[in-house]
């Protein structure tokens, strides 16, 4: 298969993933933070701890996430630097305005 195919497909993969996430996040915390040992349990049948992983990062550094530490609250915690179970997300206003459709993303799908 063409190599430009497979980079396109593995962009709409990760998109999807990122999309997947976010609305997780919206539905299972709301305004709150949410332990992403939690997300990552609702989400076991859907992707991988990895993907998970990768979808948190992005995210975060996009500015969609606050990630924190979940024992002393630390913002700007990543996956990169704990552990998954060890941290809580929750959108941030950037993120409720990509999923209210104010903004865009082709990284992110929103369905």
């Amino acid at each position: 298969m063409d190599n430009k195919i497979l980079a396109r497909m593995s962009i709409e993969t990760e998109a999807e993933r990122n999309g997947q996430i976010m609305r997780a996040i919206g539905m299972l915390a709301g305004y709150r933070f949410v332990a992403l040992k939690q997300l990552r349990l609702a989400m076991s049948g859907e992707m991988s701890q990895d993907d998970v992983c990768m979808a948190i990062n992005y995210l975060t550094d996009k500015g969609y996430l606050n990630t924190r530490t979940n024992d002393d609250k630390h913002l700007a915690a990543s996956v990169s630097d704990a552990a998954l179970d060890d941290l809580e997300s929750k959108w941030t206003p950037r993120g409720k305005e990509l999923m209210y459709g104010m903004i865009d993303d082709e990284q992110l799908v929103k369905v």
